[in-house]
């Protein structure tokens, strides 16, 4: 691919509510991530309606134009400047936003993604509220006005997330999205791997891991424990695949339960919880290590 240079320190921000990342910039080319509603990126290249990317991870990616707007402010995620309203956070697996208040035309938006919640004085039906979110943004940044149903919204708290770290809800907010099926790079209900289900989940309880499993089995702000440890809650397991072929040290994670159980994201069953002791996991693989969180300070 043909591409332009670019301008230092230039963010893009994604305005649809769900992108692929892709290895080159086409469209049969292998999604490597994903990138939701509002999440700003450093803009790497440019080239035949695709832009080269690095998201706030470090991940880097080629996400079609039209999903993506200018963002001329800093590299942090998408904050919204409305006066009188709040920030929240979708905290359901996918949040419909409706254009109308009579909740018609809508879009859904996935765990994780913030919207602004407006101040506006008049009645609104049942337990709707308005919101504005940057999706379609066009390139003068302005976001678009719509409504939500509040129970699916949770403040944003001052960790950027909607809730602080605690094992038990960590598992909690897991298990909630049993049965999402399974998705090479995928990092949202509509589909996850298993990177992506452990780094969206801890996300919303303000740990903000890498998006790979083994860099997730070094990250630094935890304790790295040998495989034979008993894991406890929200401990994080990781595996290799018992045959291997690429000889890899980690290519699994998930997230342990308590009692011999885990729940994590597999290419079987999509999102579940297993045993330990099944056929499905100690039949395919061996565990190599676990990682126990430091919960943010």
């Amino acid at each position: 691919m043909v591409a332009k240079d670019v301008e230092p320190d230039e963010f893009v921000i994604v305005t649809h509510n769900v992108t692929a990342m892709r290895l080159v910039g086409d469209r049969a080319s292998e999604q490597v991530s994903q990138q939701i509603c509002g999440q700003v990126c450093l803009k790497l290249d440019t080239g035949h309606g695709w832009t080269k990317v690095e998201s706030a991870d470090g991940y880097h990616g080629w996400i079609v134009d039209e999903h993506l707007c200018t963002w001329p402010y800093n590299s942090a995620p998408w904050s919204p400047r409305a006066e009188g309203g709040r920030a929240m956070v979708v905290t359901i697996p996918l949040s419909p936003f409706y254009h109308t208040q009579d909740r018609e035309s809508a879009i859904l938006l996935p765990m994780g993604c913030i919207v602004h919640k407006l101040g506006i004085e008049e009645p609104l039906s049942g337990s709707i509220c308005a919101v504005e979110a940057p999706l379609a943004m066009t390139q003068t940044g302005k976001p678009v006005r719509g409504f939500m149903r509040q129970r699916d919204l949770e403040d944003l708290a001052s960790n950027g997330a909607p809730w602080t770290y605690d094992p038990v809800h960590v598992c909690h907010v897991a298990c909630t999205l049993q049965g999402v099926p399974y998705l090479w790079g995928g990092t949202t209900p509509f589909g996850y791997d298993c990177s992506g289900f452990v780094q969206a989940i801890y996300a919303l309880h303000g740990v903000n891991l890498p998006r790979d499993a083994y860099q997730q089995a070094a990250y630094s702000a935890g304790n790295q424990l040998p495989a034979d440890t008993v894991p406890s809650v929200a401990d994080l397991i990781f595996f290799r695949g018992s045959r291997n072929p690429h000889r890899r040290k980690v290519s699994h994670v998930g997230i342990a339960m308590g009692n011999g159980r885990v729940v994590h994201a597999s290419g079987l069953n999509g999102v579940a919880i297993s045993e330990l002791a099944s056929q499905e996991i100690a039949g395919e693989y061996e565990i190599t290590s676990l990682l126990r969180l430091q919960p943010p300070a």
